[in-house]
C-alpha cells in the first residue's frame, strides 16, 4: 500500500536476472561487493550456518518429506529471486532502488532454521557422508567460480571461505559430538570478518568529519529550538544528506524515501527544486516566495548573506549563519477554489507555475515575478548563450531546461564559472545575483572538456519583494492558526470566506483524514499538489489525522496471524488438562 504511487510504470517483463548457478556464490564470506540496483541476492549466513544447512539432508532423524519439502521451499525462493515477474511481486510490481531482491532476509532465516534443526539432532547425522559431500562440493564449486571469474568470489573470499569452512567442521566431528564453544567462536570470527569485509565496500565517512558536520548543524538547530517553539519550516543551503532534517529533528522541505509519491517529487521539481527522479531536495534554495508559500520561516547558510530580504539572527565561528523570513506563512491558511484547478504537470516554467499557485491564493493578480527576455545562440554544439538585459532593480532567478541530465556541463555568467548545471545534485532554480535595471547579462553553458551539449528553455525572471510583501499581508490578513498534537495529527482554525477552503501545506495524500467542526470532510488536491479542504463561509476548526493506507487492513492480518499462533497453543494446553 505504501509503494502506490512511487513510480510511474510496472516492471513485471518475464526474464531471467542473473544465472541460477552463481547464487551460491553469496555463500562465500565477503561475497558482498557493494550490490546496489542489481546483482545477486545477498544470502550469506556464515560457512558453519551453511554447512549444517547441508548436514541437515544427512540427518536421519528428519523425515524424507520434510526434506523434500524444505528443498522445494529453497527452489521456490531461488526461482523468485531470478525471474523478474516472480521478484517483482515481492516489490509492490516495481524494481527496488539500492539493495535487489529485499526479500532475501527471509530466504537467510528459513536457512538458518533448518541449520539449527540439524544442529540439535546432529547426534543422527551421517557424519561422513555430510562432510565429504560438503568439503567435495564446495571445492568443485570454488574451482568453478575461480574459472568463471566470478564478480562476487575471488581468490581471498574462497581461501577467507575455505579456512572458515574446514574450522568448522573441525568442531562438528569430534567423538563426543559439536564442539559447542569453540563452534560459537568460528561462527562470531566469520561473521566479523565478513562484516569488515562488507563495510569495506562502502566509502565511508570518517567519524571526526561526521561528527563535525554533525555539530555545525546541530549547533544552529538547538538554537532556534530554544528561541521558537513555534510551528514552522527550516531550510539550509548546505546538505550532508537529504534526510538532515529526520536527523536534526527539524521541519524540512528535503527528504529521501524509498516510498515517497512521484506526484510530491514531480511537484516540487516543477516548483523548482531538484528532482532527479527518485527524490527532489532544496539544495541551493529557491526563490523568496517558495519559501513563503511553505512556511520556511528560518535558512541555515554557510554564507553572510542569503539575497533574499532575510534577517541575520545568528552566527558562529565558523562564518555559517541563521536567517529569519518575515514572509513565511503558517502552515495553514486559506485559498480560492480556483487553486483546485492548477495542475502543475502543465508547466515546464516555475515561476509562472509560482505565480499561478499566488494568484489563486488571493484571487488576484499579484506580480510576484516579471519574466527577463532573452536571447538564445548556439554556438556550434559546445556552447550555448543567453543574452538579456535586466528591466528592474533586484534579484535576478533563473531555472534552465535540457532533454537529459549532462553530469559535465557548467554554468557561466558573464564569463565566471558557477560551477556544475544539468546533474545530479545541481538542477534547480539559480539566484544569479542582485542587479540594476538596464544590466546587460550573459549566461553561457558549456563543457570544460569540449563535450556536446543541450539546452531546451531559459526562464530567467526578476522577483519583486515589495509584491511578495502584499502578499503575505492579503495571506495572513485571514486569521488562521494551526497546532501540532503529534507528528500525524494537527488541529486549527480560520476565518473562510465565500468560496475559500483550507490549504494545509503538506503533500497531498490519501491517508490525510481532515474534520471540519468535527465532522470528516473530504479532501482534496489543491495549489498543484498540497492538502485542500472545502467548507462553508464563516469561522471553522479543523483537524487533520494521518492513518496510514492499509492499516486497517494490516492490523486485521496480524490478528489472523496472532490466532493462528494461538490456536494451537491453546489446544495443547487444553489436551493436557484433559
Amino acid at each position: 500500500m505504501s509503494l502506490r504511487g512511487e513510480k510511474n510504470q510496472l516492471s513485471v517483463g518475464f526474464f531471467r536476472l542473473f544465472e541460477i548457478r552463481d547464487i551460491f556464490s553469496k555463500f562465500y564470506t565477503g561475497s558482498f561487493k557493494g550490490d546496489f540496483g542489481a546483482g545477486l541476492p545477498n544470502i550469506y549466513c556464515s560457512m558453519a550456518v551453511t554447512s549444517f544447512f547441508i548436514f541437515y539432508f544427512f540427518n536421519r532423524a528428519v523425515r524424507k518429506r520434510e526434506k523434500i519439502l524444505t528443498g522445494l521451499v529453497v527452489l521456490f525462493f531461488i526461482l523468485n529471486f531470478c525471474i523478474n515477474t516472480l521478484n517483482v511481486v515481492w516489490h509492490g510490481f516495481n524494481r527496488p532502488i539500492g539493495f535487489p531482491h529485499r526479500f532475501s532476509f527471509l530466504f537467510v532465516f528459513f536457512v538458518i532454521i533448518k541449520a539449527a534443526e540439524a544442529f540439535e539432532k546432529y547426534g543422527e547425522t551421517d557424519r561422513a557422508k555430510a562432510v565429504i559431500f560438503t568439503g567435495a562440493v564446495f571445492i568443485l564449486y570454488s574451482v568453478y567460480l575461480i574459472i568463471r571469474k566470478n564478480p562476487n568470489t575471488d581468490v581471498s573470499s574462497v581461501v577467507i571461505s575455505l579456512f572458515m569452512l574446514v574450522l568448522s567442521l573441525l568442531f562438528t566431528v569430534g567423538k563426543n559430538g559439536i564442539l559447542t564453544i569453540p563452534l560459537i567462536f568460528a561462527v562470531t570470527m566469520d561473521l566479523c570478518i565478513n562484516a569488515v569485509l562488507t563495510l569495506g565496500s562502502f566509502d565511508l565517512t570518517k567519524m571526526d568529519e561526521f561528527q563535525k558536520a554533525y555539530r555545525r548543524t546541530d549547533e544552529l538547530v538547538s538554537y532556534l529550538k530554544n528561541e521558537d517553539d513555534g510551528l514552522y519550516r527550516t531550510e539550509k543551503y548546505f546538505r550532508r544528506t537529504h534526510n538532515d532534517a529526520f536527523m536534526h529533528d527539524y521541519a524540512g522541505l528535503s527528504h529521501f524515501s524509498s516510498s515517497e509519491k512521484m506526484s510530491t517529487i514531480r511537484f516540487m521539481g516543477r516548483l523548482g527544486f531538484r528532482d532527479n527522479g527518485n527524490w527532489a531536495f532544496y539544495g541551493e534554495g529557491n526563490d523568496s516566495f517558495i519559501d513563503s508559500l511553505f512556511g520556511v520561516k528560518y535558512v541555515l547558510s554557510q554564507y553572510g548573506a542569503t539575497g533574499k530580504p532575510y534577517e541575520k539572527i545568528y552566527g558562529n565561528e565558523e562564518g555559517y549563519s541563521i536567517f529569519k523570513n518575515p514572509y513565511a506563512l503558517p502552515l495553514l491558511f486559506t485559498a480560492g477554489e480556483q487553486a483546485e484547478d492548477i495542475v502543475y504537470e502543465d508547466f515546464d516554467d516555475p515561476f509562472l507555475l509560482q505565480q499561478t499557485i499566488a494568484d489563486a491564493v488571493t484571487g488576484d493578480k499579484n506580480g510576484i515575478f516579471k519574466r527577463i527576455p532573452a536571447e538564445k545562440t548556439y554556438e556550434d554544439d559546445k556552447t550555448c548563450v543567453f543574452k538579456l538585459k535586466t528591466v528592474q532593480d533586484g534579484i535576478v532567478d533563473a531555472y534552465f531546461t535540457a532533454p537529459r541530465m549532462q553530469e559535465n556541463v557548467h554554468i557561466y555568467l558573464n564569463g565566471a564559472d558557477y560551477g556544475q548545471y544539468f546533474y545530479t545534485y545541481r538542477w534547480n532554480v539559480l539566484d544569479l545575483g542582485e542587479f540594476e535595471a538596464g544590466t546587460e547579462l550573459e549566461i553561457s553553458f558549456a563543457s570544460p572538456d569540449g563535450d556536446s551539449i543541450e539546452v531546451d528553455e531559459g526562464y530567467i525572471y526578476n522577483e519583486d519583494f515589495d509584491a511578495l510583501k502584499k502578499f503575505y499581508k492579503k495571506v495572513t490578513s485571514k486569521e488562521s492558526e494551526l497546532k501540532k498534537i503529534s507528528s500525524s495529527r494537527y488541529t486549527g482554525r480560520a476565518v473562510l470566506k465565500e468560496k475559500e477552503e483550507f490549504v494545509f501545506s503538506v503533500p497531498y495524500d490519501e491517508g490525510w483524514r481532515a474534520y471540519v467542526d468535527g465532522k470528516r470532510t473530504k479532501t482534496g488536491r489543491t495549489a498543484g499538489n498540497l492538502l485542500g479542504v472545502r467548507a462553508g463561509e464563516g469561522e471553522h476548526s479543523v483537524e487533520f489525522k494521518y492513518v496510514s493506507p492499509g492499516q486497517t487492513a494490516g492490523n486485521a492480518v496480524s490478528l489472523i496471524a496472532v490466532l493462528f499462533i494461538l490456536i494451537p497453543i491453546v489446544r495443547k494446553h487444553s489436551i493436557g488438562a484433559v
